[in-house]
């Protein structure tokens, strides 16, 4: 039998619904398979516990469930509307806590638990007092959610991030994401200034200019300025590659080999590790809630792959402006620039809504326009 990983969905680990408070705790998440696939369509058995004080204190309260996960591996269930197995839900002293949580799946739908997780509430659950819930990391820094006894949601810092937002020369403030020791910009760059304030140029509608430029520019996709915010900018090589300096003081364009490194750390199969990067924002994603729109910023559907941004990378589809100045690709495929030349060619990364994996291409020209994330130095 492969070994079987369980993924959470989402930005949220748990999230008490306010109309099901009393009733208990609903959760999702994806089983994956050792190369990263979707369980699908396949029964699951799994086992929660309640554990008090400690990850190795006493349980209690746990329960069973027995589900099936859906065409993209999917499962839902509450906490405490399973088959008891010790304790009861509505027993729970939440005020003498700390108290933790731990799921035991088994993969083939039977007892034979082969994936263990635990993770801690943060406080007593909405019901029994205002409370918060389980926490995430994704920039580095550690959140906690809650809900007041309005069943208002409300969410907190538990943790500093060694990765805090970073502005830029005009003042847009960028999320970051702490992945393998290293602060990346968590949206695409979309300053129009250069480090030490000069304007780079912008040729708008003018493809001619485009095409000609030698200097540095940056277009906004199909010269509509709402994109700024949704996708940011798109950068030819010229600024990239200014002395200038195209990212904030003490931040640089990622190389290559930055990429690369990125790319190792992630675990499963080269042809999905660009889902792990990827935004959840997408067109019919089976992942639901915020995740599930057609709304912009997000991908295009596709049947098979889908953004789990399991790293809170939210790579987003912005698309590309080409050589001779036209516009293609928003929504299916979102470009990076890397700062690597290589024999005078320039390389560039890329993700797409109909492959799950990080893409590379030589041999770039340098008047097109792609997106960029920044580095820390």
């Amino acid at each position: 039998m492969k070994k079987m990983t369980l993924l959470l969905s989402g930005i949220i680990l748990f999230i008490m619904l306010p109309a099901q408070a009393k009733d208990g705790i609903t959760h999702q998440a994806v089983i994956r398979n050792a190369d990263n696939e979707p369980v699908v369509n396949a029964p699951i058995g799994l086992k929660v516990s309640i554990i008090n004080e400690s990850p190795d204190g006493e349980v209690v309260y746990s329960e069973s469930h027995n589900l099936m996960s859906n065409a993209s591996g999917l499962i839902t269930y509450v906490i405490g509307d399973g088959e008891p197995i010790q304790g009861n839900f509505s027993d729970i002293n939440w005020s003498y806590g700390p108290f933790f949580l731990k799921t035991d799946v088994d993969p083939g739908g039977g007892t034979d638990y082969s994936i263990t997780g635990t993770t801690q509430f943060l406080n007593v659950p909405y019901a029994y007092h205002a409370s918060a819930l389980t926490l995430i990391s994704t920039n580095g820094a550690r959140y906690g959610v809650g809900v007041d006894n309005d069943g208002n949601l409300f969410t907190y810092m538990v943790e500093e991030s060694p990765c805090p937002p970073v502005t830029d020369i005009d003042g847009n403030t960028y999320e970051t994401a702490w992945i393998n020791e290293q602060c990346w910009m968590a949206e695409n760059l979309k300053t129009t200034k250069y480090r030490d304030g000069t304007a780079i140029a912008f040729p708008s509608a003018n493809n001619t200019t485009w095409g000609n430029n030698t200097t540095g520019a940056y277009a906004w996709y199909n010269n509509d300025i709402s994109n700024k915010n949704l996708y940011g900018a798109l950068y030819n090589w010229y600024a990239v590659n200014n002395s200038k300096g195209l990212c904030p003081a003490g931040w640089r364009v990622p190389s290559l080999d930055d990429w690369d490194a990125l790319e190792h750390y992630i675990p499963g199969s080269e042809h999905l590790k660009g889902n792990k990067l990827k935004s959840c924002r997408q067109d019919q994603s089976p992942l639901e809630g915020e995740c599930k729109t057609n709304i912009h910023p997000r991908w295009n559907a596709h049947g098979t792959h889908f953004g789990t941004d399991e790293y809170g990378f939210s790579a987003l589809p912005g698309g590309s402006r080409i050589s001779n100045g036209n516009y293609q690709q928003l929504g299916s495929f979102g470009w990076w620039h890397t700062s690597s030349e290589v024999s005078g060619n320039i390389y560039g990364k890329w993700l797409s809504n109909i492959a799950g994996g990080i893409g590379q291409q030589p041999n770039i020209h340098k008047n097109q326009g792609m997106s960029v994330r920044c580095i820390k130095e």
